[in-house]
């Protein structure tokens, strides 16, 4: 089965995850990909299978490809106009990135024809799902698509979500938070499929850990608002107050960096907590593995309602053998079950969190119960191997499968 598989920027730094699924799937011998990255990434592969993307010299020849496409298929147009037409974008991003989407397909709708493949498969429901839904009306090729956290919540959810649910052969989603949004949205539940993300070389056993009197606290993610890192600071601040020992790094980059650098000044945390920017995966494993000793996720819903599903790094320090203390937003509980799985930061005190982390801390029985748990489910939710085949299975499937009517 040939798959055109889109992506909004792949090989996406912060989206490490995808490129781990991909590797997932060419470790299946039937497996035959074509990767399609709509706005930037880099190289002409991917392990095996072929990269494109979507360039300047596509979008300069986009006008002459639209009036062909235009006298091609009238009808198209016609419905697509309506749809946007009775749902438009709630912000400008959905905009431009459902343009993004109708424009890549305008643009590659030929190719497509020339070389169809059985099935069009979209990573997010934004600019990859407008993509295939568009290339779908335009080629009759049918396609798949993933509804995750940013596509259902930011500024409340992408503007044409339902419609491009409801067209679809399967919606593939990773969690069940979001498998309950998508379901009140109007999305029949048969045709939502929970597949979580994937790790690698899951250790059997959690490994032994260093002792030290100053513990090493790691959090790493995107430097945005919904990671929640000033909140993260004055907890900081409240263990540094209360004269714990301890030191902590943030890994990643955003455009919060130099506003998050200024809080650790005016709070005098720089003698105790870094910065480290963008780091390579290897380089973050490394940390997870030889230096952290906890790992700390504030996420909460910004102000455009954007937040977190389940984020993957908690299931990397999971498997890491890091004991996690987290707010419970979106999918988090579906993990992080408090005192078994990881702690849950209840309230919004720093004093209160300060509080939860002392306990832990005292007691090494309790945080040893954690990380066992805590890999435990990992192994079983986050196996590349069994997720890959689960969704090579559902791409079979959906050969087979009519998708929901529009009209439902």
């Amino acid at each position: 089965m040939r798959i055109a598989y889109l992506f909004t920027t792949f090989p996406k730094p912060s989206e490490s995850f995808l490129q781990r699924e991909i590797n997932g799937l060419a470790d299946l011998p039937t497996t035959n990909l074509s990767l399609f990255s709509l706005f930037g990434g880099c190289g002409a592969t991917f392990n095996r299978f072929p990269l494109k993307h979507f360039d300047l010299k596509d979008i300069l020849r986009l006008p002459l490809r639209f009036l062909n496409e235009l006298i091609r298929s009238p009808e198209a147009f016609l419905e697509l106009s309506k749809l946007y037409d009775n749902s438009p974008p709630k912000c400008p991003i959905n905009l431009l990135e459902n343009l993004l989407g109708v424009a890549f397909a305008i643009s590659y709708a030929e190719r497509f024809r020339k070389n169809p493949p059985d099935l069009i498969h979209a990573v997010w429901a934004t600019a990859p799902a407008a993509a295939a839904l568009t290339l779908s009306m335009l080629t009759r090729i049918p396609y798949s698509m993933e509804a995750h956290a940013y596509d259902i919540h930011r500024s409340g959810g992408d503007c044409l979500l339902k419609e491009k649910g409801l067209r679809a052969r399967f919606i593939r989603t990773s969690t069940q938070s979001a498998q309950s949004h998508l379901i009140r949205k109007g999305i029949p539940e048969k045709s939502i499929s929970l597949i979580r993300r994937s790790l690698p070389n899951i250790p059997d056993s959690n490994p032994a850990r260093r002792t030290s009197n100053r513990r090493h606290l790691l959090s790493v993610g995107r430097l945005i608002e919904k990671k929640g890192y000033a909140e993260q600071l004055n907890f900081y601040k409240t263990l540094k107050n209360r004269n714990i020992q301890f030191s902590a790094k943030i890994i990643g980059h955003g455009p919060l960096a130099s506003p998050l650098e200024s809080i650790i000044k005016r709070l005098e945390l720089s003698d105790c907590v870094e910065m480290c920017g963008h780091q390579s995966y290897a380089e973050i494993e490394r940390t997870y593995q030889q230096w952290a000793d906890i790992f700390i996720f504030t996420g909460k819903i910004s102000s455009s309602g954007d937040r977190d599903g389940f984020p993957n790094v908690l299931a990397e320090a999971m498997a890491a053998g890091l004991p996690i203390l987290t707010r419970d937003v979106a999918g988090i509980s579906e993990a992080i079950q408090d005192k078994v799985t990881g702690i849950i930061l209840r309230g919004e005190s720093s004093i209160e969190w300060s509080h939860q982390f002392e306990h832990l801390m005292a007691n090494p029985i309790l945080q040893d119960s954690i990380k066992a748990n805590a890999l435990e489910w990992v192994k079983q939710h986050f196996a590349v191997s069994e997720n890959s085949a689960r969704l090579v299975e559902l791409f079979t499937r959906s050969q087979f499968k009519e998708p929901s009517s529009p009209h439902t």
